[in-house]
């Protein structure tokens, strides 16, 4: 069983979510405050009962309610009109093909479905509704009335849900956290239960209670503990009091036992070692857990650590929910199990085709999220266009192309269609800067799905098949007067003679040098029309 559909409305920015998620991976991306975390928040409300150690019905207050009905309640409010109490919805559907939770299934969700799930909802107490009528008659309501408000947990058949023996078992790993007791502990106790027979459990715990017997027992441990006098407390007259050793008696073994990693206890590790360790102890075959959600795994980790910890979550079967915000993980678990959230809404990736997805999860270096949280993009085939475009769009629109929100990337030319596929499920806008390399009919042809998506894609290219890559291109848009070529020969050679042909190549081998002084130059040079029409491009658009 797993969690196949998700509901959410009205909690914090998710004010109308409603998202399919896949059986085995699910990664959620997005800027800050996009809603990733409340979506995990959601499923724990939903899952476990409680937020961390907080159970729902501490967690009511008008901080969780979506900011929008929040405020669209209190402006009826001053403005003395009425409006519907704001409601939290969070809806769990399953995928039970065996069956075997019958218990969960029926229609009482907000589909009207026959599926197994878990509903919450945080209303409304009609209960007060008198009082709550007197409230607003005598102006005494500012907020949200949480008060007033009840939390419904049933099963999609209707039942009050059990929490205390959950059918679905759902754990959160933080990386940002030291706690992994918890989580040993289960763990050490499955194992056991897996190796052990209950006469060799019955053997170690009285071994273990003989010991603690026999210590405090032990007439040399009696006689030193004797002498220790509590004179505080003996002055304040309490009486007799002493120390003695604990009169206990060892009821689970996994209390006593702890994990040791390279000879060195996991409560001692560094934080990178215990979130692997972690992440395999929850993903092992012998917990009983069904879903794991881990928040930015990329924290605190090696890149090595973090390839390691990428096919430790890869060899679990245990459905996942993954917040983060590394290109490296998102391209290596599968970029068409991504779910792009902004502003509390979610698209997925699910409709890449699989040898795009393949493409990046076998070459895992390319900043795919960079591209795909911007908000405009220019694509160039090198670190020489980058810095070109981005002196160009200086001395063009006379600031940084960062403040108009254009992000421009450096990628390789041979990819530029791999990033437009995943354009295209986001309808973004890019324009693509690139060298014609000398046959300007093959490149059409090579981009003709790219231009035929004209709403969203542009290509820029010199039009002269003989400028066929950026160096010369440049070189004979600033050759149009002795002063021009001496201006820009200034600028990017260390020469003060050099003709064209031999300032090309000087500039072919070193492309990121001139590029570099020609961004940092006082002096302006003039741009090839391509690249002035992709400085331009996004005026229009």
């Amino acid at each position: 069983m797993y969690i196949e559909r998700l509901i959410i409305r009205g909690y914090k920015i998710l004010k109308d979510l409603d998202i399919t998620l896949k059986e085995k991976m699910n990664i959620f991306i997005g800027e800050n405050d996009s809603g990733k975390s409340s979506v995990l928040e959601a499923i724990q409300i939903a899952t476990r009962g409680r937020l961390g150690r907080t159970s729902i019905d501490n967690l009511i207050s008008p901080n969780i309610f979506s900011k929008c009905n929040r405020d669209s309640y209190i402006n009826a409010l001053n403005s003395n009109g009425t409006k519907p109490l704001p409601e939290i919805l969070i809806e769990i559907y399953f995928n039970d093909q065996e069956k075997k939770y019958s218990i969960l299934r029926g229609t009482n969700n907000c589909l009207s479905l026959d599926s197994p799930g878990i509903r919450i909802k945080i209303e409304f107490d009609d209960t007060y509704s008198e009082v709550y009528k007197a409230m607003l008659e005598s102006k005494q309501i500012k907020d949200i009335p949480v008060e007033y408000y009840k939390v419904s947990k049933t099963y999609f058949s209707g039942e009050i849900i059990n929490y205390r023996t959950p059918l679905y078992r759902v754990e959160l790993m933080d990386t940002s956290r030291h706690d992994y007791s918890n989580t040993t502990d289960r763990y050490i106790s499955s194992v056991l239960d897996s190796y052990l027979s209950e006469e060799e459990k019955v053997i170690i715990k009285s071994s273990y209670n003989q010991a603690i017997s026999d210590f405090r027992n032990n007439e040399t441990v009696k006689d030193i503990i004797k002498n220790i006098r509590l004179e505080s407390l003996e002055a304040m007259h309490f009486g007799t009091t002493e120390i003695q050793a604990k009169n206990d008696v060892l009821q689970s073994i996994s209390d006593k036992l702890e994990i040791i990693h390279e000879l060195i206890p996991l409560s001692y590790q560094g934080t990178g070692t215990q979130n692997l360790i972690q992440a395999a102890l929850y993903l092992d075959c012998k917990n009983t857990v069904h879903a794991l959600m881990i928040e930015e795994p990329e924290n605190n980790l090696s890149f090595s650590n973090l390839h390691r910890l990428i096919q430790i979550i890869q060899s679990g079967n245990q459905q996942i929910f993954i917040t983060t915000h590394s290109s490296y993980i998102t391209n290596h678990l599968g970029l068409n199990n991504v779910i792009l959230l902004h502003l509390g809404h979610a698209t997925s990736f699910t409709d890449l085709a699989d040898s795009d997805a393949e493409f990046f999860h076998k070459l895992p270096g390319y900043d795919t999220l960079r591209f795909v949280l911007s908000t405009k993009v220019i694509l160039v085939e090198g670190p020489s266009d980058e810095l070109i475009l981005s002196r160009a769009y200086i001395d063009i629109k006379g600031k940084e192309p960062k403040l108009d929100g254009i992000d421009i990337l450096s990628i390789n030319g041979l990819v530029f269609k791999r990033f437009c596929a995943i354009a295209k499920l986001l309808c973004k806008k890019v324009a693509i800067v690139t060298d014609n390399d000398g046959d300007i009919k093959a490149l059409r042809e090579r981009y003709t799905d790219i231009l035929s998506a004209s709403e969203l894609f542009s290509l820029f290219y010199d039009s002269n098949e003989t400028l066929n890559t950026l160096e010369p291109s440049v070189v004979n848009a600033n050759s149009n007067s002795p002063e021009d070529f001496q201006r820009f020969l200034s600028i990017v050679s260390p020469k003060k003679k050099m003709d064209k042909d031999t300032l090309i190549t000087y500039m072919q081998n070193n492309k990121t040098d001139w590029a570099l002084k020609v961004l940092e130059s006082s002096l302006k040079i003039i741009y090839p029309e391509h690249i002035q029409k992709a400085v331009e491009w996004w005026s229009s658009n």
